[in-house]
This record gives structure tokens, sequence and C-alpha cells, in this order.
């Protein structure tokens, strides 16, 4: 009895300080370092990133203004888990982010994580991220 009472209480402490690796639990700046490298496959031109919350979730990329002059939005990035449903492949939830040009154009998509298997039902990931540059 003591045992699992302990345990319980181990696990009701520990739980919520484990952060989700693909939610929304994640705040700010510790977002932005977590997909600071796919934020740079998505929105090259930027220079750095702002993490914004709210019902959608997603980052917001610029570039640094000349003296008095505000910084220039280049773009905006998000997880399609973070504003939709999941995309489930052959094996797991696939996670990509998708860059998006402030006239609406797609600048790129990146896989974030995938566990599909190689072989027969494999990811072609050039093949996939290859087809969405410059669409709408």
């Amino acid at each position: 009895m003591r045992r699992t009472t302990a345990a319980i209480a181990i696990i009701a402490i520990s739980v919520p300080t484990v952060p989700l690796t693909y939610g929304r639990s994640q705040v700010g700046g510790a977002r932005v370092k977590q997909y600071q490298e796919h934020l740079r496959t998505v929105l090259p031109e930027a220079d750095h990133f702002v993490s914004k919350g709210g019902e959608y979730p997603h980052f917001r990329g610029y570039i640094r203004g000349t003296a008095g002059e505000v910084d220039k939005l280049v773009g905006l990035a998000y997880l399609n888990s973070d504003v939709g449903h999941a995309i489930t492949g052959y094996a797991s939830e696939i996670v990509v982010m998708v860059g998006l040009r402030p006239v609406g154009t797609i600048t790129a998509v990146t896989v974030v994580t995938h566990n599909e298997p190689y072989g027969y039902r494999s990811i072609d990931l050039a093949r996939f991220k290859n087809q969405f540059p410059n669409r709408r």
C-alpha cells in the first residue's frame, strides 16, 4: 500500500514537468530554440524568429531593421500538429513544418519527425518536400 501511494505521488509530481515534444506547451524562446533548424529551412531569409501562441500557434520570421526601422516580416511557419489534424502515416504521426511568405505562397516544407519504415512504403523526403515551394 505504501509503495503504491509513493509511486502515485512520484508520477503526479513528475508528469506536469515533462514537456510535450510537439504540442503547445513549449513557450516563446524555448519553442524557437527547439525548432531552430527547421525554421531556418522553411524561412531562410529570416535572421530571427518569434513564437506566437493562441488558437493557432505559429512562428514569425523577421529581418532586423536598421537603426530607426522596424523589423521586416519575411514569413510565417507552423507545425501541422498545432493548426489542424495530425497526419497519420503507415507507422505513426508525421509532423511537418510549413513556411509561408506574407503573400501566401509556400517557401518550403520540412519533415520534423516521422517513423515511417524504409522500403516500399517509405517517404521519399526530397520528392515530398520539392513539390510545395511557390504554391498557394
